[in-house]
């Protein structure tokens, strides 16, 4: 059963996980022609955060990218939630499933790190950061 439904499963996990951390409830966009859509989108203070959660191999997620570009000037980060190690490359922040209770305070490490990297010359110069980074702040 599980392998049939391992999407809906991780994504009411996640959205039960992340419920809990927020002010406002998780909302879902999505477009019919051609089909998009992205899980859950949040808000946490003033920015816009799309949020897709994939339960198998594959974490590309098209979805997030078309996101990203209907809405860039309001989208500095976007979360994937997968079996993947956490890891922030570029503006895509994933974050591991079982760290689902720590994903605000992994996005605003996130958002930090970001500041420091790319707030001037827009240059990728920032090191992976470490669970244990994000769970001693």
């Amino acid at each position: 059963m599980f392998t049939e439904f391992k999407g809906a499963f991780s994504e009411n996990y996640v959205l039960q996980a992340i419920s809990r951390q927020l002010e406002l409830s998780p909302r879902y966009w999505a477009e019919n022609n051609p089909p998009h859509e992205v899980d859950f989108i949040v808000q946490i203070g003033n920015d816009v955060i799309p949020i897709e959660v994939k339960a198998g191999k594959n974490v590309e997620s098209r979805n997030l990218k078309i996101y990203q570009e209907k809405f860039s000037e309001f989208v500095k980060i976007r979360v994937r939630f997968s079996l993947n190690n956490l890891k922030f490359d570029w503006n895509v922040l994933n974050i591991p499933l079982f760290m689902a209770d720590e994903a605000v305070r992994s996005i605003k490490f996130a958002f930090d790190k970001q500041k420091i990297c790319y707030g001037h010359g827009g240059g990728r110069t920032h090191r992976p950061f470490r669970v244990k980074e994000v769970l001693s702040r």
